[in-house]
């Protein structure tokens, strides 16, 4: 049962490129569910339904062409995803809007199942990422075929961020209601594992010479490229970034006006301040934990003493006070270093 649930995220994993939903139902908190070799994965419960929400953060070493061109090589997919027998390009738009379709050859007793998906793509340069929207669609090309059972409900997006020119960060969130008798208990429990095993498979393929050659023939390797053309463009993307979930402002003005942090943020070495932003995608404890290396990395430059800078950096209400922004990190950072 643990290997058929990999194919939740086969359905989407074939589908290319993302960014955070708009409008969705009330949610609760994400939760840490797996963390291993790089990989963390997250749920959480969203109102009316008792189908979680999953989300997987990571980073490949892969630039992001690279992984651009595995995913949009879709009848390859066969190769790496879990029990995906076939899937095909129904119309192709253009190269970043396109309907796929997806057959899942699942083990005995479960039947098959099949999907129509709709994949738009599109760049968030402020940001420096690229994002894909997923979502069922009906085509009366695919219709649905006897034996097979037609996914009812599939909806997804992938955010490609931009850490440096050869390692690319991923943010997958996805939500699928399998049909059929498969408890959502089960779904729930087991989400997780297809995260983990489906980014692994991923790690594989952009490996291949054939991919890291179309890589490098790809248009958007003149936008990657590009990202770096300024400071200041790396600063911009930087507060973007870090806008998203910290609500101190003072606090991202300060930081990005850093230059020794900037010129950590879009490191090719592990756990570079992009990194860091880039984990800070799951729950309340990971932006804090990103809220924490950006306070550090500040404050090691004034305070000379490595204990009180670790004693404010370790002290909850001022993180807190950044994370929110109510108006106080900076009175209590003063009081604690006139303390």
């Amino acid at each position: 049962m643990k290997k058929f649930l990999l194919v939740m995220l086969t359905l989407s994993a074939m589908i290319l490129f993302t960014g955070q939903a708009a409008a969705e139902p009330a949610a609760g908190p994400w939760k840490l569910v797996m963390d291993k070799n790089g990989i963390k994965a997250y749920q959480r419960s969203i109102e009316g339904t008792s189908i979680h929400e999953i989300r997987a953060v990571t980073v490949v070493d892969a630039t992001l062409e690279n992984i651009g061109e595995v995913l949009r090589d879709v009848p390859a997919n066969n190769q790496w995803l879990p029990y995906c027998e076939e899937a095909h390009t129904i119309e192709m738009r253009d190269r970043n809007d396109q309907d796929l379709y997806v057959l899942l050859d699942l083990p005995w007793p479960v039947s098959n199942r099949d999907l129509v998906v709709s994949s738009k793509a599109h760049y968030d340069l402020d940001r420096a990422r690229a994002i894909v929207d997923i979502q069922d669609v009906c085509r009366s090309e695919a219709p649905p075929v006897d034996g097979n059972v037609r996914i009812p409900s599939f909806s997804g997006v992938y955010v490609f961020e931009y850490i440096s020119r050869q390692r690319t960060g991923i943010i997958y969130t996805y939500r699928v209601d399998m049909g059929g008798y498969i408890p959502a208990k089960v779904l729930n429990f087991l989400g997780k594992f297809t995260l983990y095993d489906t980014f692994t498979g991923l790690r594989k393929m952009v490996a291949k010479d054939k991919y890291i050659q179309a890589g490098l023939r790809s248009p958007d390797r003149k936008i990657c490229e590009d990202i770096l053309a300024s400071g200041d463009s790396v600063r911009e993307i930087f507060k973007n970034r870090l806008d998203e979930f910290v609500g101190d402002k003072e606090f991202i003005e300060t930081v990005a006006a850093d230059q020794d942090i900037l010129d950590a943020f879009f490191s090719a070495r592990p756990g570079s301040m992009a990194e860091i932003l880039l984990y800070g995608w799951g729950s309340a404890d990971s932006k804090k934990k990103a809220i924490r290396a950006l306070l550090a990395a500040h404050l090691e430059k004034s305070v000379k003493d490595p204990a009180q800078v670790r004693k404010m950096v370790d002290d909850e209400e001022i993180v807190n006070a950044i994370l929110t922004g109510n108006g106080s990190a900076r009175k209590l950072i003063t009081a604690r270093l006139g303390s």
